[in-house]
């Protein structure tokens, strides 16, 4: 959309009825205006609103009367709101994009300041004449100590310390070592000081961060320029809403939290931050209890499923990480979220091997952002549908099961064709309602699908006479460690597919490892290729 601002500013007023004329012409509807300023002052946008939605920007040349009234003439409001980003000037670039001047004035929401027409005419005149008041707004008042301390709990709310300031960290005695900073400076002859801003918001608690001596130092000192005062603001609002969120997880329950990192086509795989552990357990209640528990870390991440030693390395790996969850788990009643990360058959082989007695928690991890951490608080578990189930019969021995849930590919049909001309088998499908890395949007919806497997493989043994089962699947981390955990020795054996490609450069599937009961436990081996 073209805006007002690419064009010279409207220099009579003349020029804004003609500029009025051309809105209602357009159909450009409006209900409201605002004012954004940069500081220092190169830049005065006006910023019409329709129901807080920016439909257009533009500017004017006139007197500050003539400026003031034209605003008004814009809205029905007695009030106009102004705002104003402190510390840094609009780019020209900036200035004719209305997505650009929508992130400015969301940065700018602490720096503002709500005028009439009689007010907003003598703030234009002091800031073209840059009339800045002498002396510092009011003093902080008891009760602005006692709220600024209590948003704080304490603690310097400067991004990434958070030390306690209630007791000294040589001596150990106890008081007081945090200091009351603004973001808009109290007075407006200071660095960050704005006209009439810094005496209005001299004793709002809004305005106002509680530091260690090193970060108050830091912004008032050594660095005033790369601290302006919307990047405070934004400062503080994190502080508060991690500070709380962080508060939140006191009732929470404790959860282990493990990392199973398997080798992926040599990639090396992120590990997931303390914010997105918090998010993956809070969905369920759980917090963190203690540090995060490395049991496999993209080692061998040089090899890749083609190898000949890849195989048979992740089966010893996956046995060693099945044993150390079932000893570090078996004295605790504390639940346990994995995050794990591998080939699709290795974590179906985990989740077999480890088994759903203790109730492990697989946790998502997104395939393109590499974000971990579920995208619903919803529990929508009835997410997949089975096909082909009526086409069996009650003597089967061998079949097909596909999982569709992040795609179907074209080596579904290669696969299944190939075992069909060989073995005449049958395929059941089971594909997800909506296709995506987070059709399994929710641990609970995770147990309902595991449960829902678990009975039909028990159907599949015990009415249509299946010992084999060939599983071809597309599906995310999580939801392939739930399909494992559906497997016990109830149920038949299971030959587990991964991608490949033939000779003649086919896309298909083969079977790379084998899950059977034996003498009382599972047991993992590597199927020839």
């Amino acid at each position: 959309m073209t805006t007002q601002t690419k064009q010279y500013p409207l220099s009579s007023n003349e020029d804004v009825g003609l500029y009025k004329t051309f809105l209602n012409k357009s159909g450009i509807n409006y209900n409201n205006i605002g004012i954004l300023l940069d500081e220092p002052t190169y830049n005065i946008i006006l910023i019409l609103f329709s129901n807080e939605i920016i439909v257009d920007l533009f500017r004017m040349n006139l007197d500050a009367e003539d400026f003031s009234n034209n605003t008004f003439s814009f809205t029905s409001s007695n009030k106009v709101e102004i705002r104003v980003l402190q510390g840094e000037y609009i780019t020209g670039e900036q200035l004719i994009s209305i997505e650009s001047i929508k992130k400015i004035w969301n940065r700018a929401s602490e720096q503002k300041l709500n005028v009439n027409q009689h007010e907003l005419k003598h703030y234009i005149l002091r800031i073209w004449n840059e009339v800045k008041n002498a002396g510092r707004g009011c003093d902080f008042t008891i009760e602005t100590r006692r709220i600024v301390r209590e948003t704080s709990h304490g603690r310097c709310m400067y991004k990434g310390c958070g030390i306690k300031l209630t007791i000294d960290e040589i001596t150990g005695i106890e008081g007081n070592y945090g200091y009351l900073a603004h973001n808009v400076a109290s007075s407006e002859q200071a660095a960050r000081g704005l006209i009439a801003l810094s005496g209005k918001l001299s004793n709002d608690p809004n305005n106002i961060l509680y530091l260690c001596d090193k970060h108050h130092r830091l912004i008032d000192k050594i660095a005033v320029s790369t601290h302006p005062a919307h990047l405070l603001s934004r400062m503080r609002k994190e502080f508060i809403e991690l500070s709380e969120t962080l508060l939140d997880g006191l009732k929470y329950q404790p959860c282990l939290t493990f990392l199973i990192l398997f080798p992926v086509r040599g990639n090396i795989i992120e590990k997931p931050t303390n914010s997105q552990i918090y998010s993956s357990l809070s969905i369920k209640n759980l917090r963190q209890s203690g540090k995060i528990s490395e049991l496999i870390s993209n080692e061998t991440s040089h090899l890749d499923e083609t190898d000949d030693l890849y195989w048979a390395l992740m089966i010893k790996s996956i046995q060693r990480i099945s044993d150390s969850l079932a000893s570090q788990c078996a004295s605790t009643d504390k639940s346990v979220a994995l995050f794990a990360f591998g080939a699709m058959p290795t974590l179906i082989a985990l989740g077999a091997m480890i088994g759903n007695k203790k109730g492990y928690i697989p946790i998502l991890r997104d395939r393109s952002s590499g974000q971990w951490g579920w995208v619903n608080n919803k529990q929508e578990k009835d997410f997949f549908n089975i096909k082909n189930l009526d086409q069996l019969t009650n003597n089967e021995e061998e079949i097909i099961i596909s999982f569709a849930f992040t795609a179907e590919p074209e080596a579904f049909k290669n696969a299944s064709r190939e075992l069909n001309n060989k073995r005449n088998l049958k395929r059941i499908e089971i594909i997800a309602k909506k296709l995506g890395n987070d059709c399994l949007s929710h641990p609970d919806a995770g147990d309902y699908f595991s449960h829902q497997l678990q009975q039909l493989f028990h159907k599949l043994r015990e009415e249509n006479k299946v010992h084999r089962i060939h599983i071809l699947p597309c599906m995310s981390n999580a939801a392939s460690v739930y399909l494992g955990m559906a497997i016990d020795r109830y149920h038949p054996d299971i030959l587990l597919y991964e991608y490949a490609d033939t000779t003649g450069g086919l896309k298909t599937m083969i079977p790379v490892l084998s899950l059977s009961y034996k003498e009382g436990k599972t047991s993992l081996t590597r199927c020839k290729f």
